[in-house]
């Protein structure tokens, strides 16, 4: 149930963020967004070696879990995922920093309805990404807590297995 309701408030936040962008800004985010992700493709292998020093996974408490998702090869794909994320979000910050010198534009132009409501439409798919990470980290994570709550979570197994493209670039890595 807290897990739907996280999902839901990010929604809600994209979507708001997309109508104030409109369609040009947020399909300029997007694109960072996704680039942000092809560039972690890349290089999250050479990190994800070194993070066992920096990031412990619990290896007692996760052999003995009850996995609301189960995968093969925890550990490995726990240091996979933070790396992937980490490199993720720097190139997003830097290519946020970028698209944020022409966020001024936003205030000299006028943005259209129809350009609002499609800028929603994007932002929700750009959204649909943030949160397929997110509950990702959340299925491979050996707390009790966490995995009750995505088992029974109406929207949680859905959007990890079921996204088309999405949730299979997010499981191979």
């Amino acid at each position: 149930m807290i897990i739907d309701l996280a999902v839901a408030l990010v929604f809600i936040y994209m979507a708001v963020i997309g109508f104030r962008r409109g369609l040009g800004f947020s399909i300029l985010h997007g694109a960072c967004t996704v680039a942000a992700l092809f560039i972690s493709n890349t290089y999250y292998l050479m990190i994800a070696r070194r993070l066992e020093l920096f990031v412990p996974f619990p290896k007692t408490v996760a052999y003995d879990m009850n996995f609301a998702v189960p995968f093969e090869q925890l550990q490995e794909r726990f240091y996979h995922i933070i790396a992937f994320i980490f490199i993720a979000i720097i190139v997003k910050l830097i290519l946020y920093a970028i698209v944020a010198v022409f966020d001024n534009m936003i205030k000299q132009s006028r943005i259209t309805l129809w350009s609002r409501i499609i800028g929603v439409v994007v932002s929700i798919i750009t959204s649909l990404i943030v949160v397929n990470l997110a509950l990702y980290v959340l299925a491979i994570y050996p707390n009790e807590i966490v995995q009750s709550q995505l088992s029974v979570s109406l929207t949680g197994k859905p959007l990890i297995l079921n996204i088309p493209f999405l949730s299979h670039f997010i499981l191979k890595i």
